[in-house]
């Protein structure tokens, strides 16, 4: 049961809709010793396609709300648009003493969100700040940060142009 309940977790699959009714039949079958409606190469190609097409899916519809969101928070309150249509930030709180220049490696804490408000990334959760080379970063991130000053909180808005693109960290 529990074996199961493990392969059900992992059919939930962005951009895939499985028939559970068939694969079980899938799996009796396979333990009766009947022969598999496709081939392994069939198989595989089918899966390939599905995959590339639930991708490209989800892909798009990221990029389409990634639009939509950082159109709609440009007319917010205190929004600093930074390149138009692309990167965002908000001053949380404001700081003093030194400056984030390009190419620095600031002592920082973090976190990541997509817009639905899904952590991917965090130091806070280590407890500890990091130091982070703004050159070995994504490059909204590099450029939202410059500027800020000792003990500043930002919100940036990264467009995935910026961030991961469209073919990384999804969704």
């Amino acid at each position: 049961e529990t074996f199961g309940h493990l392969i059900g977790e992992n059919l939930d699959t962005p951009g895939f809709q499985f028939d559970l009714e068939s694969i079980i039949k899938g799996m009796r079958d396979a333990t009766e010793g009947k022969p598999s409606p496709m081939t392994q190469e069939e198989y595989e190609e089918a899966i390939t396609s599905i995959q590339e097409q639930a991708f490209s899916s989800l892909s798009d519809s990221n990029l389409s709300q990634a639009d939509i969101f950082l159109e709609n928070n440009r007319s917010e309150t205190n929004i600093v648009e930074v390149e138009p249509g692309k990167l965002q930030y908000r001053i949380i709180a404001e700081g003093g003493g030194d400056e984030v220049f390009e190419h620095s490696a600031p002592l920082i804490h973090y976190t990541g969100t997509f817009i639905d408000g899904t952590v991917f990334g965090s130091s806070i959760e280590s407890g500890e700040p990091i130091t982070l080379p703004l050159t070995q970063t994504i490059p909204g991130f590099n450029k939202g940060i410059v500027g800020m000053k000792e003990g500043e909180k930002r919100t940036l808005y990264v467009h995935p142009e910026l961030g991961y693109g469209t073919t990384g960290h999804l969704p």
